[in-house]
């Protein structure tokens, strides 16, 4: 799939985001490198399809009908703030249509407030002084109402901390949990 990736689109969706990355202190260039590092392990491309990456938009409609299937997806434009120490994403009130006939919803941007594990600032809660630290940082799962960590529950990725960091980060955040 990775072969199918627009390159003219994604050169020109990081020039897009790089000045609002760079005034929220975040590196562009280690992004788009980290899209691009995957392509010399990319499998032959065999169709002629593309995909694309458009960054900073949420969603607001799947435009389209029952009869013709889907034709586009609106979105709102945004723009990155620092809000409670965190940096987050944030509608600027503009909108615009990109064009599709496929949209798959894979990427959330919030953890799970219902999946028993106690959430502080959008993030779910880690042992402050971890038993099993991995260069620093907290994997286990803390309960405030007992004041110990979830035995045995160990979070990682986006669970550890929503949308932050790549998907390789994510990754490599969840390789480091599971040895814990």
């Amino acid at each position: 799939m990775a072969a199918n990736l627009d390159l003219p689109a994604l050169k020109a969706e990081f020039a897009r985001v790089t000045p609002i990355m760079q005034a929220a202190g975040q590196d562009a260039g280690a992004a788009e490198a980290a899209f691009k590092d995957a392509l010399p392990k990319a499998l032959e491309k065999i169709t002629e399809t593309r995909f694309r990456f458009e960054f900073l938009a949420t969603p607001v409609r799947v435009m389209g009908d029952w009869m013709n299937g889907v034709t586009g997806l609106k979105v709102e434009e945004n723009t990155l703030v620092l809000a409670d120490g965190t940096i987050k994403a944030r509608g600027t009130g503009n909108t615009h249509q990109i064009e599709a006939d496929t949209i798959i919803f894979a990427i959330g941007d919030t953890v799970d407030k219902d999946f028993c594990v106690p959430v502080y600032n959008d993030t779910y809660m880690t042992v402050k002084e971890p038993r099993f630290p991995v260069d620093g940082l907290s994997y286990e799962a803390f309960n405030p109402d007992t004041n110990q960590s979830f035995d045995r529950v160990f979070l990682a990725g986006w669970a550890r901390q929503a949308s932050t960091g790549l998907v390789g980060y994510a990754r490599r955040d969840g390789e480091r949990a599971a040895k814990q």
